[in-house]
């Protein structure tokens, strides 16, 4: 398994420093190019606002999807909106 981590500095900086992801990815796509699951970690709504416009298509259809806040039901709204 390879941990591949996309965000903004300082965030993304100090959770390489920590040893939380194999590597760092510049773009969302090299961050899910070949993944077989995606988390998202962005505060929740943004994750609602920015997934959708691309996130979801990047991940093959029987992808992993989940995110590390308690709150899936808007982000599960805004992609069937998206659809």
């Amino acid at each position: 398994m390879r941990l591949v981590g996309f965000g903004r500095d300082p965030d993304i900086s100090r959770a390489m420093e920590l040893g939380l992801f194999d590597v760092r990815a510049d773009l969302v796509a090299d961050a899910l190019a070949g993944a077989d699951s995606g988390r998202a970690g962005a505060r929740f709504p943004s994750t609602a606002r920015w997934w959708p416009g691309g996130g979801d298509r990047l991940l093959p259809p029987d992808a992993v999807l989940t995110d590390l806040s308690s709150v899936k039901g808007p982000v599960v709204a805004r992609l069937a909106q998206a659809r």
